[in-house]
């Protein structure tokens, strides 16, 4: 919400917050689609999805993919990759889609039970939408943006100026979310919006309490002892999995119950392959199955694995 910049208002788009009553406090999460870049009938769209827990296919920390409709009867998928370790572990993809006829077009996107179960429970899922017009290539531009004056929310921006997929740049919209725990700015050379989590305007004093921003919904303050080890929650360094004695034999601040490498220090718990094994110590980290089929001492894939020597 603090602003680095002064701007003009223009509301966009915004995020879609699961609320607290469908759920607690370690597993609220939001979720976010804006149409960042347009070039006459194709249109770059960008999903987030902020996750204070998640469990993958395979077990670990993540969302793969976000369901995405296009607003014309198509769909796809929007791969994600994770833009922040968190809490909350905040996920971004960009997606493409090229429009066969100019129109205005509600985009969404969708992240279910059916995907990941983020939320710790079946039937819950969370939904954002985003509105925005195409126009046909060569119409008249008088502002000579790169968005045709049908399309172009924000008219008369100051030539050379870089625009989103409204027309509007950073001088001609506002990028204030009313998220308190913020600092949101304005990228010049692309006028797409940015919101950094301020975690230290969150602190409450209280040592037994994990505190930090939310983007997608504000502070939150995680407390109590949910795992019922006896360690309250800002002091447990693995709150989910019960593990009284807090063994930690890496030393990375990730309790042995937890650690998906938990002789090899990886407090960022990267697994790119998303098989539970992290990274740092993962024989195939590209290769989910950690199988060796014809027994040659090398992963299951040898084009996107390392051997296992």
């Amino acid at each position: 919400m603090r602003m680095r910049a002064a701007l003009a208002a223009l509301a966009l788009s915004a995020p879609v917050v699961l609320a607290p009553s469908l759920s607690d406090a370690s597993t609220i999460a939001g979720i976010s689609i804006t149409a960042i870049h347009a070039n006459a009938l194709t249109v770059n769209l960008k999903a987030s999805l902020a996750a204070l827990r998640g469990y993958g296919y395979y077990g670990g920390y993540y969302a793969s993919y976000l369901y995405v409709g296009f607003g014309d009867g198509v769909s796809g998928t929007d791969n994600l990759t994770t833009e922040s370790p968190g809490p909350p572990r905040i996920a971004v993809g960009v997606v493409t889609h090229t429009y066969v006829a100019p129109g205005t077009f509600r985009a969404s996107v969708t992240q279910c039970c059916g995907n990941t179960t983020i939320f710790g429970g079946p039937g819950i899922d969370v939904t954002d939408t985003t509105t925005f017009t195409v126009c046909a290539a060569g119409d008249p531009d008088a502002d000579g943006d790169g968005i045709a004056d049908a399309c172009d929310a924000c008219p008369g921006t100051v030539a050379g100026a870089a625009v989103d997929a409204h027309g509007c740049s950073c001088a001609q919209k506002s990028c204030d979310d009313a998220i308190a725990c913020t600092i949101d700015s304005c990228d010049a050379s692309t006028a797409e919006c940015t919101h950094v989590q301020d975690d230290a305007s969150c602190n409450d004093g209280d040592p037994c309490t994990q505190d930090f921003c939310n983007p997608t919904s504000g502070c939150v303050h995680r407390g109590g002892d949910g795992d019922g080890d006896g360690v309250c929650f800002g002091r447990d360094n693995c709150p989910f999995v019960a593990n009284p004695g807090q063994e930690d034999r890496d030393g990375d601040g990730i309790g042995d119950a937890c650690d998906n490498c938990p002789a090899v220090p990886n407090p960022d718990q990267a697994d790119v392959d998303h098989d539970g094994l992290g990274d740092a110590c993962d024989p195939c980290p590209h290769d989910p199955t950690r199988t060796d089929v014809d027994g040659d001492g090398r992963c299951s894939d040898p084009t996107v694995c390392h051997s296992r020597r």
